[in-house]
């Protein structure tokens, strides 16, 4: 579906700048090429924040073996 949309930006891109060029009027074609433009580099900004997005485990549990004194679960020796 983003191949589609890119090529038809694309070539109303193209068409604009054609007609805009053959007959410097400019004024005319601005908007469409801004807009047709901001779509079109719209279409790969969305494209390429998908594509990297990434996914982290934070279930990490931790355990607190605290060995101070005589603990004698940490194999330290105790009386």
């Amino acid at each position: 579906m983003k191949l589609i949309a890119r090529t038809i930006l694309i070539t109303i891109l193209a068409l604009s700048l054609y007609v805009g060029y053959s007959s410097q009027d400019w004024q005319s074609i601005m908007v469409i090429l801004i807009v047709s433009g901001f779509l079109l580099l719209l279409t790969f900004v969305t494209t390429n924040s998908k594509q990297g997005a990434t996914t982290y485990n934070t279930s990490t549990s931790y355990s607190d073996n605290n060995c101070s004194g005589s603990d004698s679960g940490c194999g330290g020796g105790g009386d």
